[in-house]
Order: structure tokens, then C-alpha cells, then sequence
């Protein structure tokens, strides 16, 4: 269908905007088939392994990283991500990037021209693509906000103001991307989204705790899937020894 109707209709909120509007390119120049509408996915998907080696590489050692990279390439959601024409490991991967330049700016105390690109690009990517990534965004910018706290030289005015018109521009571009969108669809139809429709409940903590223990046990379930017999359960073991090492280290 024409790039317009890809991009405007949303009447559910499985059409993730970024990700249409790529595989909708590759389809365009690549043919029409499966592997072209898939293969911008792809690409992001194996992006991933690089860039979470070199992100852990800076944070804790070559060998977490070498350890890390192997788990996320045998990864079931991940692998199962990569291969789905869907935008979940686009945003598995921009977020990678975003937490890279997290860990940067923390270490320099400082905000950057390239922090502010990278910053830019990657917080529009992850919420024009999946507008849930809010959850991941707003620690990221107050992390960020902490670090910049700790600045007391004279530079410290220029980052301040390079990191708010860094997320006014991402603000300002998001809300052209959707409004771009929503103009195309009637009020009517606009609110029966079911992600607008939702009624929000305030639930005790015991209750979100039992209502998600199935799928934290589907979760580890398919996390060991890819080892022999207790090799899975050994490695989750282990994991879990390493970050209570590196916590008190």
C-alpha cells in the first residue's frame, strides 16, 4: 500500500511507526518478499551483539563482555525478535546506544555535541518505534540530569543548555511524527485504540507480584531453552553470583 497509509494508519498500536516506515523502504527496493520486509529487523538484530560487547567492554571487563555477547546472541526473545518483521529489536539495539552515552556522559560530567546527536537520534528511534520505550527514556535523561548536578566549572551553563534544547528537538520531532498520524485518524476511531482504551486499576504490590510470577518463570523458561539439561539453571546461578559480585565490588 502507498508509504502514506503505512505511516497514518494506526488504529492499532502493533504498527510500529519506525520500523513500517523501513521495512515499507527495503520491500520498495529490494522486491517484494518476506526477507526484504524482515530485513531491516535483521540488521538492527545482529547490531545489537557489537554494540552490547563494546557497551559492557567500557563498563566491566572484556571478559563480561565476551561472556554477555555470547547469552544475547543465544537469547530466544532476541533471536525470535530478529527474525520478526516488528520493532523490538530496533529498540533493543537503540537503547544499547542510549545507555552507552548514559554511561558516558556519567563518566565525563559532561554533555556534548556527540552526546547530544546520539542522545537525539537514539530517543527518537526508540519512541517513534515503541512509545512504551518511555520507560527506558525518562530514567536515561535523569540519570543524565544527576550526572550534569555534579558539574561545577565554567562549561557546565553550555551543557545544560545543549542537553534541553537536545530534548526539546526530540520532544518537537515526536510530536510532528504523531500528529502526522493521529491528524489522519477520526476522533472516533482514535480513542477505541486499545492502548487509550485501558482502564489503569491501583493494585497492591503482592498482586503485580503474583499476577507476573508465570511470566518471570516463561521468561527464565525460554532463557535456558538454548542449554543442555541444568547447563541453563548453572548459567543462571552464575549470572546471578557475578552481579552480586560486581555490587559489592
Amino acid at each position: 500500500m502507498p508509504f502514506v497509509v503505512a505511516m497514518t494508519k494506526y488504529i492499532w498500536p502493533g504498527n510500529h511507526l519506525f520500523q513500517t516506515a523501513l521495512s515499507h523502504l527495503s520491500w520498495q527496493w529490494f522486491g517484494e518478499s518476506t526477507v526484504a520486509m524482515r530485513l531491516p529487523v535483521f540488521i538492527f538484530g545482529v547490531a545489537s551483539l557489537p554494540l552490547s560487547y563494546l557497551f559492557i567492554r567500557r563498563v566491566a571487563s572484556r571478559e563480561a563482555a565476551l561472556v554477555a555477547t555470547a547469552l544475547i546472541a543465544t537469547n530466544h526473545y532476541l533471536v525470535t525478535y530478529s527474525g520478526d518483521a516488528r520493532g523490538y529489536a530496533i529498540v533493543c539495539t537503540v537503547f544499547i546506544v542510549m545507555l552507552l552515552f548514559v554511561f558516558r556522559i556519567s563518566v565525563n560530567k559532561r554533555f556534548d555535541r556527540v552526546d547530544a546527536m546520539f542522545f537525539y537520534v537514539s530517543t527518537v528511534i526508540c519512541l517513534y518505534t515503541l512509545p512504551s520505550m518511555v520507560y527506558g527514556v525518562i530514567p536515561s535523561y535523569i540519570v543524565i540530569t544527576l550526572s550534569l548536578l555534579g558539574r561545577n566549572n565554567v562549561d557546565r551553563l553550555a551543557d545544560w543548555w545543549r542537553f534541553f534544547k537536545m530534548g526539546s528537538l526530540s520532544f518537537v520531532t515526536l510530536v510532528a511524527g504523531y500528529g502526522i498520524t493521529f491528524l489522519h485518524v477520526p476522533l472516533s476511531v482514535w480513542r477505541e485504540v486499545p492502548t487509550i482504551r485501558t482502564k489503569i486499576d491501583r493494585v497492591s504490590m503482592g498482586e503485580v507480584i503474583n499476577g507476573n510470577i508465570g511470566k518471570w518463570q516463561e521468561f527464565l523458561d525460554r532463557f535456558v531453552w538454548v542449554f543442555p539439561e541444568w547447563a541453563g539453571s548453572a548459567v543462571l546461578v552464575l549470572l546471578a553470583v557475578g552481579l552480586g559480585v560486581a555490587m559489592v565490588w
